[in-house]
């Protein structure tokens, strides 16, 4: 995303941030919907993947041990190889946007709204869409 975007280089990095956190909100959101069993389950699910992310993402962003340990591990090379993941504490801006990310999952598959919102119909019982 960030050599997509057009301005400076600290912006463009948090803005990269803020989008892969959000989207690691919704998708936190979106797995324990769908693998979870029960109401519980998903009520459990949901704050342990959003906490694993955000302590995660603050170790990478504090430790340039953890930055250069995620950037050997990373298993998808870009259409521009390698990622360059890069220990920056003032990141640390865009971890809420981790909280936006889980509350636009929750609208998505949440008992209000569903995904019959979204085209994709009615997916079971109303009280078992709430994901938080």
């Amino acid at each position: 995303m960030k050599r997509l975007l057009v301005g400076p280089g600290w912006l463009r990095g948090k803005l990269s941030d803020v989008a892969g956190l959000a989207l690691c909100g919704i998708l936190a959101c979106a797995c324990a919907r769908a693998l979870a069993t029960g109401r519980r389950s998903r009520h459990a699910l949901v704050p342990m993947w959003t906490l694993a992310a955000a302590g995660a993402f603050v170790a990478v962003k504090t430790s340039a041990a953890s930055a250069l340990a995620l950037a050997a591990w990373w298993p998808w090379p870009s259409a521009w190889g390698r990622p360059v993941i890069v220990s920056d504490p003032t990141d640390l801006v865009a971890l809420p946007a981790l909280a936006l990310g889980v509350v636009l999952g929750e609208r998505m598959w949440g008992a209000r709204s569903g995904l019959g919102r979204w085209g994709m119909g009615d997916v079971g019982n109303d009280r078992e869409r709430r994901c938080e």
